[in-house]
């Protein structure tokens, strides 16, 4: 593109209305002028008439060229901008000279924040994406090449392995693939959380009896043996997200406590209190190392747990702490290494904002506090 620069022409044009007033007014000031010294009848005084207009003109034309002069490289900084392909651009705009262009400056470069602000936004969250459906990929090959060496199994003579057994076992890993879809599809949907929540009073208890159901296979199994104790409750929330939070949360306790012998208890526990009503989840896993405590809720952080367990992947409490934020509802974990977990989410009567309209949900800054028990 052919560089441009900031005409002359350019800027008269843009005081066009001006300088007609100014020439307007020295016509009238001059003829004022001399109507009132030359005396009737005297002589034609043209040529001094003429020189006082010209001497006007001249000022007139001095000051409009001294600030040209002085605004001249704003506009070609102005010109280079626009010519930029850079993002980083508005560094190549000088500093302004009047006041309009200092202002229309801090216009721009607070508009220039946000935009870089929120790119920086889509691009983490691009970036959270693609490492998601990495791990994701990996995890879901684990149960799908499980179900083919299971169905290579089944092919082998009779009597080689129960069919009892290899359907139970295609079943479990179903299950896995299950949870994982639910997982990919949640996080997908957190993006446009705002356009896919209902707030409503939700009974507690006939909630967590469904999803403690949902695993009671799998509870069986591990030797966990669940408890559902409290005061009946019903809380402001969506129900449909919350019943993922729950599923999330049992799952990790599950997950985290069926490597340890014996039998295990996970209690489930409603209380209320003056104004909100707390529910705890604890399990007797293997626990969350102190060190790994205040980092549990990141994105893809799976810490020293990861490492012993391979089915980990970082995801589950992050998208737990993101949905409690958005709705409002505080997280608490509390764990200490080989004794287990709790969780408690904190609901109040506030929590969660009805949407109606342009109105937007209540985004809360909502601590996550981490402890270890003692």
């Amino acid at each position: 593109m052919k560089k441009q620069t900031y005409p002359l022409y350019h800027f008269v044009a843009d005081r066009l209305i001006y300088i007609l007033l100014f020439l307007a007014c020295s016509v009238c000031i001059v003829t004022v002028a001399v109507l009132g010294i030359v005396p009737a009848g005297t002589s034609d005084n043209s040529s001094s008439v003429a020189y006082l207009f010209l001497l006007t003109i001249c000022f007139a034309a001095a000051a409009l060229l001294f600030d040209y002069f002085r605004q001249a490289a704003f506009y070609r900084s102005a010109q280079e901008l626009l010519e930029s392909d850079s993002i980083d651009a508005m560094a190549l705009l000088k500093p302004g000279v009047t006041r309009e262009q200092k202002l229309l400056i801090r216009a721009m470069e607070l508009q220039y924040g946000k935009y870089k602000d929120l790119l920086k936004q889509y691009r983490d969250a691009e970036e959270r994406r693609r490492h998601f459906t990495n791990r994701w990929v990996h995890q879901i090959k684990t149960p799908v090449s499980v179900i083919d060496l299971l169905t290579q199994e089944s092919s082998q003579p009779p009597g080689s392995q129960p069919i009892a057994e290899l359907l139970h076992s295609i079943r479990e890993e179903n299950g896995r693939i299950s949870d994982y879809l639910e997982l990919v599809l949640h996080e997908a949907r957190l993006e446009q959380f705002e356009n896919d929540v209902r707030a409503a009073r939700v009974d507690l208890f006939p909630l967590l009896r469904t999803a403690v159901n949902r695993y009671k296979t799998t509870l069986i199994q591990a030797h966990i043996y669940p408890s559902l104790t409290g005061d009946q409750a019903e809380v402001v929330t969506d129900e449909k997200w919350l019943a993922f939070v729950i599923n999330q949360l049992l799952s990790n306790a599950i997950k985290y406590s069926r490597s340890k012998e014996g039998s295990k208890q996970l209690r489930i526990h409603i209380a209320r209190q003056t104004g909100e009503t707390l529910l705890s989840i604890t399990d007797q896993g293997i626990g969350i190392p102190e060190q790994d405590l205040p980092r549990v809720t990141e994105p893809f952080f799976t810490g020293e747990n990861g490492r012993r367990t391979r089915e980990s992947t970082g995801i589950g409490l992050y998208l737990v702490y993101e949905v409690c934020r958005k709705l409002g509802h505080q997280l608490q974990i509390q764990s200490q290494e080989g004794q287990g977990t709790t969780v408690t989410i904190r609901f109040t009567e506030r929590s969660v904002h009805h949407l109606s309209g342009s109105e937007k949900l209540g985004d809360k800054i909502v601590s996550l506090e981490v402890a270890n028990a003692r």
